[in-house]
């Protein structure tokens, strides 16, 4: 069912069907029949295996166990890590661990056909169940989880609190300066809706007061429990501001996010994710969306720097822990403080790594004068790809 359905669109491909052997040159019962031995390419080693795991927009699960609740392939698992999706034939236990927008269950020879074309031919339907996949995993699928999984079961208390919070629910100050009194909303909801964190907002006011009893309630209806405010005057440096918010945050991660910018309701999940598969010590998006008011467009901006390690991600998504960002503070400077943070980070032997491209959007508005990076929107056209006209939130933000 799976293989034939693989077989019968393989000649619209480049590639098309190609098949590692484990047993290749074995026992003869256990050969690929015909057709499929002319598709057999090889066989790999297990650590070979995992690099080959890139290099396919597809790859396909069999189970030899169909009825067990828990009982199925580690590959799928290590195959979505890795950032290619899935397309498996039917097993009970895909369905308790994965969504059906996560990995592929096909039921019928057809339904494989169309499923693994549909995915060869649309990278973005690629990354996108990728991405849904992979933030399963992050969640509550790695080894670690497991080996704290086995520790509970056990009585065995995990070490410390620090370890529990960076698998489960990751603890994360968003530090925000801003000099707009009308954007406190937007921050507070920004904030608020975030999920599978533990957020808290350190809102600094830069030049104005705010009602703090006000702003408070506020803040707890948008769904923020913890809120710290800060204010300084206009005269004080947006670096110097940072650092002021920096030290007064208590989260294990801390994050700058701008007053305007739209970030979607998974993005600091994601971030803290990104920060403990990577290894990197910040994390940030280089690979973005940007927003044009006055052409009314969507830019996909520096596709090829997604999932790499880098020297720059756009300042709005730098995310580091609180002790790296407290070692390293921002330089008093109006402006360019995050381009200098990262050059002092990579400085001292830090690593930078570039996340994926999904739940931010750097907004431009018609009035440029209101951002501190003003160029033009026709400069900002060139650096990137038109993704849609309008904002398609929907196919950014999930």
């Amino acid at each position: 069912m799976l293989l034939g359905g693989a077989l019968d669109v393989s000649t619209t491909m480049e590639t098309g069907l190609e098949i590692f052997s484990r047993q290749l040159g074995g026992d003869e019962r256990y050969q690929f029949p015909k057709p499929y031995d002319s598709h057999v390419v090889g066989s790999l080693s297990y650590d070979k295996m995992l690099t080959a795991y890139k290099a396919y927009k597809v790859f396909l699960n069999v189970n030899s166990v169909v009825d067990s609740p828990s009982m199925c392939a580690r590959r799928i698992f290590e195959i979505s890590a890795s950032g290619t999706p899935v397309v498996t034939a039917p097993s009970r236990a895909i369905g308790e661990f994965f969504d059906k927008s996560e990995v592929i269950e096909v039921h019928t020879r057809e339904e494989a056909a169309s499923s693994i074309r549909s995915l060869v031919r649309s990278k973005e339907l690629r990354d996108r169940t990728v991405h849904l996949a992979q933030r399963k995993i992050w969640q509550g699928h790695t080894y670690a989880h497991r080996a704290e999984q086995v520790l509970e079961a056990a009585g065995i208390r995990v070490a410390s609190e620090k370890s529990r919070s960076l698998l489960s629910t990751p603890q994360i100050s968003a530090l925000v300066s801003t000099i707009r009194p009308q954007q406190v909303r937007h921050i507070l909801s920004t904030v608020g809706r975030q999920l599978n964190v533990e957020s808290e907002l350190v809102l600094l006011t830069h030049g104005f007061e705010v009602n703090e009893e006000r702003l408070r309630r506020e803040a707890k209806e948008l769904g923020i429990e913890n809120l710290v405010l800060l204010s300084e005057p206009r005269s004080t440096s947006l670096g110097a501001c940072l650092n002021l918010a920096a030290s007064a945050s208590s989260g294990v991660y801390v994050t700058k996010m701008d007053d305007d910018d739209l970030y979607g309701e998974h993005y600091l999940q994601d971030q803290a994710a990104a920060h403990r598969y990577s290894g990197a010590d910040v994390v940030g998006k280089q690979a973005h969306y940007m927003y044009l008011g006055g052409r009314n467009a969507t830019l996909l901006r520096f596709e090829e720097r997604e999932h790499r390690f880098t020297d720059l991600v756009m300042g709005p998504t730098i995310f580091t822990t609180g002790e790296m960002m407290r070692a390293v503070p921002f330089l008093e400077l109006g402006k360019g403080e995050d381009t200098n943070f990262l050059k002092d980070v990579a400085k001292s032997g830090g690593k930078i790594y570039s996340s994926d491209r999904f739940n931010f959007v750097q907004m431009r508005s018609q009035e440029i004068a209101g951002h501190t990076w003003s160029v033009e929107e026709t400069d900002l056209m060139a650096s990137g790809v038109v993704s849609s006209f309008g904002l398609n939130e929907q196919h950014i933000m999930f």
